[in-house]
């Protein structure tokens, strides 16, 4: 079981990596309009980006949170549930 969990920890490694890209790239072109709107540093200040950031963590928890309960519940299933069907 420790196995699976390590390859699970692997696999969120790597899909936090592509997930963090794909955020932050979606994030500056849905907000472009925003950035040429307003011009220069304007976008750049400190709420603005803290404003970003908390919206990551709220989306990076959630993707987490979904993540590990479907992992749990799958190794859940195939320790404990699968071999006392094959009895």
């Amino acid at each position: 079981m420790k196995h699976f969990i390590k390859v699970a920890f692997k696999i969120f490694k790597y899909l936090s990596l592509a997930f963090m890209i794909i955020y932050w790239v979606y994030l500056l072109i849905d907000d472009w309009i925003f950035i040429e709107k307003y011009g220069g540093t304007d976008w750049l200040d400190a709420d603005h980006i803290a404003v970003w950031f908390l919206y990551f963590v709220i989306y990076f928890l959630g993707f987490s949170v979904y993540y590990w309960a479907i992992v749990f519940t799958v190794i859940l299933i195939y320790y404990k549930i699968l071999p006392r069907l094959k009895q």
